[in-house]
């Protein structure tokens, strides 16, 4: 079984240095890059995309799906808002 390339909230703190109630808010405002997934409450994150959310990558809401999923990803390099 290979390891899962999503971080938990825990996962994500620990990786932004922060504390979980602060990537929870961040996530609640949509200022953090996350995956909602659909019916659920869990919340799931990539390393490289936080990464490239701290180097300055500004942040775009991909899909905002009635059911509650929800995907918020950094805007490739060079694509304009």
């Amino acid at each position: 079984m290979s390891a899962s390339p999503f971080l938990t909230v825990e996962d994500a703190a620990a990786f932004l240095r922060c504390s979980p109630r602060s990537v929870h808010e961040r996530t609640r405002t949509n200022a953090i890059p996350c995956r909602r997934v659909a019916g659920t409450r869990r919340i799931l994150f990539l390393a490289e995309e936080l990464q490239a959310w701290l180097d300055g990558a500004a942040l775009e809401i991909v899909v905002d799906e009635p059911d509650g999923a929800k995907v918020i990803r950094p805007v490739p390099e060079g694509t304009s808002l």
